[in-house]
């Protein structure tokens, strides 16, 4: 049977925060997008998910840490911190965490996307022979993911399940699903990554998600679209309609 998540819905029912930031879509020409997937315990994935997303057969989550050259509002970095699960069965990647570079992407993406970042420092550098990712968290958690020796392979590999994330809809909560369309000019596979972990606090979503297990990370030079967010119908869990 699945394990669906613990957060009521109606905790997450947010609204998209005011600005005049471009709509939807938005076009990034030339992104470097670093995503590292791994294990993690299940009981702690169960306390981060919304009740109506159940939980993969094996506990993953990803840490991606994308640099984004060309936006309409210039260039700015985000890291994402995304948990593996099935909305009605379809794979999804729900945005537990988002830091992002700039007050504009902060905006950006509580208006466009229905998510909530925090600004903070996050980088993305291809150095001598490793591609290293840093991100500081709001908690005082800086985390390094460290991409030695990367092997280029084909465009195919680095691979985009859609994002879902909770949200208002007309004052009802409910469930955004964010497509990840990209087109990969250049892709490599770090089988050797690595996450390090300095300070924090233990309630923080990046550290509770910490990686039992390494799973594959993979680096890839490409051209991305980000359309608007699609309501989602919310299915019933064990009979029950979701809170909200």
């Amino acid at each position: 049977m699945p394990q669906y998540g613990q957060v009521p819905l109606s905790l997450l029912a947010e609204s998209p925060a005011e600005g005049e930031e471009p709509a939807t879509p938005w076009e990034y020409k030339d992104a470097l997008y670093q995503q590292i997937a791994f294990e993690v315990p299940a009981s702690e994935a169960l306390r981060l998910l919304p009740e109506a997303l159940a939980l993969t057969s094996t506990p993953y989550a990803k840490i991606a840490v994308v640099r984004y050259a060309d936006s309409p509002i210039g260039a700015y970095t985000e890291a994402l911190l995304l948990l593996g699960c099935r909305l009605m069965m379809a794979p999804h990647l729900y945005v537990v965490a988002s830091i992002v570079s700039s007050e504009r992407a902060r905006t950006a993406n509580s208006r466009n996307w229905r998510y909530s970042s925090s600004v903070g420092a996050v980088s993305l550098e291809w150095s001598n022979d490793a591609v290293i990712g840093t991100v500081g968290t709001p908690s005082g958690l800086t985390l390094c993911v460290l991409s030695p020796r990367p092997i280029e392979t084909e465009p195919g590999m680095a691979r985009y399940d859609a994002l879902v994330v909770g949200g208002a809809d007309d004052g009802r909560a409910t469930l955004f699903q964010i497509g990840q369309d990209a087109t990969v000019r250049r892709a490599w596979m770090a089988r050797s990554s690595s996450i390090e972990y300095a300070d924090g606090d233990a309630a923080d979503p990046w550290l509770r998600l910490r990686p039992r297990n390494p799973i594959t990370c993979s680096i890839a030079e490409q051209e991305m679209v980000r359309p608007a967010p699609l309501a989602s119908p919310v299915p019933a869990v064990n009979g029950l309609s979701p809170s909200g």
